[in-house]
């Protein structure tokens, strides 16, 4: 039986790992990547290096643990600061997304977090939106709804992302880790069918009474707004579905992304991380194989890969790789599990 510890430990170590093989190769075409390294790819890296999506990754999580600590109502102040401290740390110099950079400066520069999305990028639904939300999947089922899932992932999404997608395609994120992790889904494409479903039958998320603020700007009602994410996040969705049998059928002939989109946008990213982890879900270190050898995001695709697998499997990566990764992140990644479990 894989208990819910080994979940969370392979879940955030496998967004880890994914970044991190992932970065070995972002911005190369297959081709490229063939020629340097070979017909499989570069083997996962002797010195592994995280991006920002684990950086960030980490930061909402410690967000999380300062809101635990201060017993506040709203966690979203606590995001916000360790989203600044980020912002500002000396490791944030491996290609940060602009949307995230961009409206963080705005929020430094306007001492914080005052009305929610007032400082987001109002037309970017960029991956940046995603590859942070999984981990909040792993709050224990026993004290946090769906809902709440689902509400704080759209609300830490609306600090830089102000684009309708962006914040469904944080909560389908989010609640594509819980479906698996709780064993609600027996594959990635199935929970983000799921995820998706739940968040369309609700008019509005629960107590996102911020999303009229941040339509209105956008010259839109909150219906409108919400409407046109879940439009967006599920034809992304479905162009993964639909390219399933194809991808199946040759795995290592077709680029994923190529079925599902590059994913450099939130709801691409998410869709097409769902393709790759449902068609290699009984081979978790071979998809996130897959995820870095391919024409898109390949560091933000590989995180989600990793973090739905790990969530699925428990801690099933090799061993090695855990002395591979910088010690500061083998700290704060044993440190995130522990905020989480």
């Amino acid at each position: 039986m894989t208990t819910r510890t080994d979940r969370i430990t392979g879940s955030t170590l496998g967004l880890a790992y994914g970044d991190a093989w992932g970065y070995v190769t972002e911005f190369s075409q297959p081709t490229a990547i063939r020629a340097r390294y070979g017909a499989a790819g570069p083997r996962f890296p002797t010195r592994a290096r995280v991006s920002d999506d684990t950086q960030m990754a980490l930061a909402l999580v410690q967000g999380l643990d300062a809101w635990y600590e201060a017993d506040d109502d709203d966690y979203l102040p606590h995001v916000a600061d360790a989203f600044l401290d980020w912002r500002v740390d000396k490791d944030n110099n491996r290609a940060p997304g602009g949307t995230c950079m961009g409206a963080l400066g705005a929020l430094d520069a306007h001492t914080g977090c005052t009305r929610l999305g007032e400082h987001s990028l109002p037309d970017s639904k960029g991956c940046g939106t995603v590859m942070r939300a999984p981990w909040l999947g792993l709050l224990n089922p026993r004290f946090v709804t769906d809902a709440k899932v689902a509400s704080l992932a759209i609300r830490q999404s609306l600090l830089t992302h102000g684009h309708p997608a962006a914040g469904v395609a944080a909560a389908v994120t989010a609640l594509v880790t819980r479906y698996l992790a709780d064993e609600l889904a027996t594959s990635a494409l199935q929970a983000a069918q799921q995820a998706w479903a739940y968040l369309a039958s609700a008019r509005t998320p629960e107590g996102i009474d911020e999303l009229l603020e941040v339509a209105s700007r956008r010259g839109q009602s909150a219906q409108a707004y919400w409407d046109q994410g879940l439009t967006e996040v599920g034809t992304a969705l479905a162009r993964a579905v639909d390219g399933r049998h194809e991808l199946a059928a040759n795995p290592w002939g077709i680029d994923p992304c190529a079925l599902a989109g590059d994913g450099w946008a939130g709801d691409e990213a998410v869709a097409v991380a769902c393709l790759i982890a449902d068609v290699f879900v009984d081979s978790p270190t071979e998809a996130l194989r897959r995820s870095m050898l391919t024409r898109g995001d390949s560091d933000s695709i590989g995180a989600l890969v990793g973090a739905f697998l790990g969530a699925q499997h428990g801690n099933v990566w090799p061993s090695a790789w855990h002395g591979q990764l910088e010690a500061r992140y083998v700290r704060e990644l044993a440190a995130a599990a522990n905020v989480l479990d």
